[in-house]
C-alpha cells in the first residue's frame, strides 16, 4: 500500500477504535477488534486507493 492507502486504513481504524470506546468497549476488546480488522484489511492485499476504499466499504463504516 502507498501512503495515501496507509492513511485510509488509519483514519478508519481510528474511527472504528473511537466508537468503539464511546461505546463502553473495554479496551482489550478494542484492542482485538481493531487487530482483527487490520488483519483483515492485510489479507484483501488491495493495492491502490480504490481497492482500498472497497474493502474498507464492504467491511462498514
Amino acid at each position: 500500500m502507498g501512503i495515501e492507502s496507509d492513511q485510509l486504513v488509519f483514519d478508519y481504524l481510528s474511527r472504528v477504535g473511537d466508537l468503539a470506546q464511546q461505546r463502553g468497549l473495554p479496551s482489550g476488546a478494542r484492542m482485538r477488534l481493531v487487530a482483527t480488522l487490520r488483519a483483515e484489511i492485510d489479507a484483501q492485499q488491495a493495492d491502490s486507493v480504490s481497492g482500498v476504499k472497497r474493502v474498507l466499504s464492504r467491511l462498514g463504516t
